[in-house]
C-alpha cells in the first residue's frame, strides 16, 4: 500500500526502478519525470551500461483507489521480494524504497554505522542529522 505522504503526489501512477543497493525505488510519476526526464537521452546515448540498466528498469504502474500497486515480477525478483508481507517501505524524500525485510536488515548492519552516517551527512551538508 502506498505510504500516506506519497498518496497526494501519485496521481494514480508510480514509476518503479531498480536501485543499485538491491531495493526498488518508487516515485510518483510526475516527480520521476522532473528528477530523471532530462537525463534519459544522455544516459541512453552514453557508454555507461550500468546507468542504462538502472534507468532502463523504470516502469510506470497504476495505483488503485485503495492506494495499492503491483510491483512487476522482474523488479520483485531483482529485490528478492518473494514472500508476501515481508517488505519494508522506507520514505526517502522524493521517493520511497521497497526492500525485502532481511535484505534491509543486512544492508542496515553495514550502512548505518555512526561513522558512515556522519561522513555521508557531512558530504551532503546536513550535519543536523547527526
Amino acid at each position: 500500500m502506498l505510504p500516506g505522504p506519497f498518496r497526494e503526489h501519485a496521481s494514480g501512477r508510480l514509476t518503479l526502478m531498480c536501485r543499485t543497493d538491491g531495493a526498488v525505488a518508487a516515485y510518483p510519476s510526475g516527480i520521476f519525470e522532473e528528477t530523471f526526464g532530462h537525463v534519459r537521452g544522455k544516459v541512453h546515448d552514453s557508454k555507461a551500461p550500468i546507468l542504462r540498466r538502472v534507468l532502463g528498469s523504470a516502469l510506470e504502474v497504476p495505483v488503485d483507489s485503495a492506494f495499492r500497486f503491483i510491483i512487476p515480477e522482474f523488479l520483485r525478483s531483482y529485490a528478492k521480494l518473494i514472500v508476501p508481507g515481508k517488505a519494508v517501505l522506507i520514505g526517502t524524500g522524493k521517493c520511497f524504497e521497497v526492500w525485502e525485510r532481511a535484505a534491509f536488515a543486512l544492508y542496515g548492519q553495514g550502512a548505518f554505522t555512526d561513522r558512515a552516517v556522519s561522513e555521508e551527512a557531512a558530504r551532503a551538508g546536513v550535519t543536523e542529522l547527526i
